[in-house]
């Protein structure tokens, strides 16, 4: 029998690899999911937000590079050495994830529930997660970043991208240290790439600055 090639991958160990994230993933809204490598896939949720702006006229063109003291969770270093910070999260029924999540390890062949989305209850979600965020982004020193933005990823089924520009519209809220925040979808079909070159749009959500503790950036 010949011996492995040291540069052919150890199948083996791959194989596994798979085993171990099937079995780890919550089977429901996981197009962003990141239990198994969460800096990679926030990464990923960065980059598609940075081709958008870029896409969008912004110059904003540059690396990617997690950051390990979060917040914010990624750093982007564009070309003139400008640095935007990215926090990400993401927009999942918990309790939806977890009854599905029971039904497969309890191997009910019921099918899977999908969470019910109206455009009021995104947009509520939506300005949750935007104050909490905010209060969280507080930590961040100031100067530290010469611009924080907020990257709401969903995968949630019947968040489409009609319910989402519904729900942008009527969501919006006061922040103190959030100066952007962009709900982004997972990957649809019909999108047009010339200006979601990643084929997942991306829509801005409305913020006012809040006169109490406004924060100075470069």
């Amino acid at each position: 029998m010949s011996e492995q090639d040291p540069n052919e991958p150890d199948w083996s160990e791959v194989v596994g690899l798979m085993r171990e994230a099937r079995s780890r993933s919550r089977g429901y809204a996981d197009y962003w999911e990141w239990k198994i490598d969460k800096p990679r896939a926030e990464r990923k949720v960065a980059r598609v937000l940075r081709n958008f702006l870029v896409a969008a006229g912004e110059d904003l063109s540059g690396d990617l590079a997690s950051i390990t003291s979060d917040p914010p969770d990624v750093l982007l270093r564009t070309v003139d050495n400008r640095r935007i910070g990215i926090e990400v999260t993401e927009l999942v029924n918990e309790k939806v994830v977890k009854r599905n999540h029971k039904r497969r390890m309890d191997q009910d062949p019921t099918v899977d529930e999908w969470a019910l989305w109206d455009a009021s209850g995104v947009a509520e979600a939506l300005n949750d997660k935007v104050l909490k965020k905010d209060q969280k982004m507080l930590r961040v020193q100031i100067g530290a970043y010469d611009e924080l933005i907020l990257a709401i990823c969903t995968d949630e089924p019947l968040i489409d991208e009609a319910l989402a520009r519904a729900a942008v519209v009527l969501a919006g809220t006061k922040t103190k240290s959030i100066n952007r925040a962009y709900l982004i979808l997972s990957y649809q079909p019909q999108s047009d790439t010339t200006v979601h070159p990643d084929g997942c749009p991306v829509l801005q959500i409305n913020l006012q600055p809040s006169m109490e503790d406004e924060r100075t950036f470069k």
